[in-house]
């Protein structure tokens, strides 16, 4: 529905500094341009917290005066740039159409807060949209489905290198594990999964069927393809 959650940001605010106070990491859904600035304020007003790294999720569409207090403020851009395979580059679907223009201009921005110094996370949203990595690293760089031919808000697209440490390397360090996970390196856990071509430079519309060929969990191999 429309209802946000919180319909009295003074109400979010409090709980907010309560619970990062009590040394919690808040995660905040908020897709729209207000919901979004609702939480950095509540972040920025909940003050810092050493070793705590708030994020938002989603950040469908974004003002452009909020941008830069991602990297400013610490704040975590958690997206699923999955959910744009629903829109319709004609804009004539129902997201589109109520979102308007100016706010469609300004959707999806991976690109545009990468490039401002913020940590993005990229995700699936599962159950909504598949868990698969390949589908999600092939639309962060597509943005849209792998074979729809869509291309909604194409500007803020991202490289394969740049969806791959979306879902490794930034995730890892949303939840301050940068130490130990998101990385292939002496000292770090042997949790991986390897494709037969490289996810990064493997062409996006390919990914989804680039075979898996093994999985280590903590060092030990429990898949080969």
């Amino acid at each position: 529905g429309l209802t946000p959650f919180w319909p009295e940001p003074e109400k979010y605010q409090r709980a907010v500094k309560r619970f990062a106070g009590a040394g919690f990491q808040c995660a905040t859904h908020a897709c729209g341009d207000m919901g979004v600035r609702y939480a950095l304020d509540a972040y920025q007003l909940a003050g810092a917290a050493p070793g705590l790294r708030h994020r938002i999720e989603h950040i469908e569409t974004l003002q452009a005066s909020d941008l830069p207090r991602f990297a400013a403020e610490g704040v975590v851009a958690s997206m699923q740039t999955q959910h744009m395979m629903w829109l319709d580059p004609g804009r004539r679907c129902n997201w589109t159409t109520r979102m308007g223009d100016a706010r469609c201009d300004r959707a999806f921005p991976t690109r545009s807060l990468l490039e401002s110094g913020a940590v993005v996370a990229l995700g699936s949203d599962w159950p909504v949209a598949r868990f698969d990595p390949r589908i999600g690293m092939a639309s962060a760089q597509l943005r849209h489905a792998p074979g729809n031919g869509k291309e909604p808000f194409d500007d803020q697209a991202l490289s394969g290198l740049e969806a791959l440490h979306g879902y490794t390397v930034a995730p890892a360090y949303t939840i301050s594990e940068e130490h130990r996970l998101g990385r292939i390196k002496v000292g770090y856990c042997a949790d991986l999964t390897a494709y037969a071509e490289d996810p990064a430079l493997c062409p996006p519309e390919d990914l989804p069927a680039n075979p898996c060929v093994l999985t280590m969990v903590d060092g030990e191999v429990v898949h080969r393809g």
